[in-house]
């Protein structure tokens, strides 16, 4: 590893500290959503029990 990518590998490790302290802010934040899958489907198109299902 040469020196910049080094320098700009600990300043990266420097502000996930600074960031678990409390002294920093995220500088970004992203929000996602899930969809919460629909099981019964899933579940009737494979051709399983409730019970078959639950051994996975």
């Amino acid at each position: 590893m040469n020196d910049q990518d080094f320098n700009r590998l600990l300043e990266g490790v420097k502000q996930g500290a600074e960031y678990l302290k409390g002294l920093r802010k995220p500088s970004r934040i992203r929000e996602i959503t899930v969809r919460v899958p629909d099981v019964k489907n899933i579940r009737e198109k494979i051709k399983q029990s409730q019970a078959e299902f639950a051994t996975y």
